[in-house]
Parts: structure tokens; C-alpha cells; sequence
């Protein structure tokens, strides 16, 4: 994930797989200044396209943004 492609977020960055989720890959990447940011990713392999659908989650997220539900701040697709 280049650091053109995310906000406030500077090169080189550090990037460690977060354990414990289920489906989706989650890791944090921390820029050179210490900014810290999600990455989520589908699994590498052995799945249906459609089965981990980033694109639902990224549209489920920019539309509870602007409200009052609390979710994490949805920086690129």
C-alpha cells in the first residue's frame, strides 16, 4: 500500500498482520511519523471473489461516516 494512496500517512511505512480476525486480513501500518492506519484485505486464497466483499464493507462504511454511528474514518478503496 503506497502512502500516496492514504491521507496524513508518510514512507517508509511498517506493516504487521493484526491476529485474531476470522475472514478478512486486517494489519496496521504505521508511517514514519507514527501515524497509524488499518489495512484490510480479502484472504490470499481458496474464496469466491464475492465471498469477503471489501467493496460492501468500504460502501457500508462511507455511508455511516457522515452519521453519528461510530466507525473507523474510510481513507481509500
Amino acid at each position: 500500500m503506497p502512502a500516496a494512496y492514504v491521507p496524513r500517512l508518510a514512507a517508509p511505512l511498517t506493516v504487521d498482520l493484526v491476529s485474531g480476525g476470522r475472514w478478512n486480513l486486517t494489519y496496521r501500518v504505521t508511517g514514519a511519523a507514527g501515524t497509524v492506519r488499518a489495512l484490510r484485505r480479502p484472504p490470499a486464497g481458496g474464496v469466491l471473489r464475492t465471498a469477503h466483499g471489501m467493496s460492501r464493507e468500504w460502501r457500508l462504511l462511507t455511508a455511516l461516516a457522515p452519521t453519528e454511528v461510530p466507525v473507523p474514518e474510510p481513507l481509500s478503496y
